[in-house]
């Protein structure tokens, strides 16, 4: 008796866009993934502030906290409130390419702030404002527009009294 040989079908091979399409699509579900979970290193501190006194500076480049305290959340000196002093470049006149990198103090910030004296008040602005200083901690103009925090007027007297001049 003769015994029926078994065989084997072949196996079906994926032809080769079908491989390709997977793996492409395996890259975008992993580039998506990686794009989620990993923190990337981009530039997205980095902020803009306009300066509310008449130093001649109108927008300024904020770029890092002169003074860290070791209560700082943040310890990359990058959570700006009002009443820091901020190393910023400033462009002084328009049309030049002339920038300096100067100091500066946060008159205002977007965050939520509380009130210094904790009676239940809290403080958000629109955007972030601030006053050029030099080095010695003086303001650089003679009038300050606008709406100052008031733990920046606790911290800083001088801008209060050029607040007061104002008036």
């Amino acid at each position: 008796m003769m015994q029926a040989q078994r065989t084997m079908a072949p196996r079906k091979r994926l032809p080769v866009a079908r491989l390709l399409l997977l793996a492409g699509a395996v890259a975008v579900a992993l580039l998506l993934f990686v794009e989620v979970s990993v923190p990337q290193k981009t530039a997205h501190w980095v902020r803009f502030a306009k300066v509310s006194d008449n130093s001649g500076a109108s927008q300024v480049k904020l770029i890092m906290k002169r003074e860290r305290q070791r209560s700082d959340t943040n310890k990359n000196g990058r959570n700006f409130q009002p009443g820091d002093i901020i190393t910023c470049v400033a462009q002084l006149e328009k049309g030049k390419e002339n920038r300096k990198v100067m100091r500066c103090v946060i008159l205002t910030s977007p965050n939520t702030q509380e009130h210094p004296t904790h009676n239940g008040f809290v403080t958000q602005h629109a955007q972030t404002v601030v006053a050029m200083i030099n080095d010695k901690g003086d303001p650089i103009g003679k009038e300050i527009y606008g709406p100052v925090d008031p733990k920046c007027l606790l911290r800083w007297p001088k801008i209060q009294d050029l607040l007061k001049k104002q008036k």
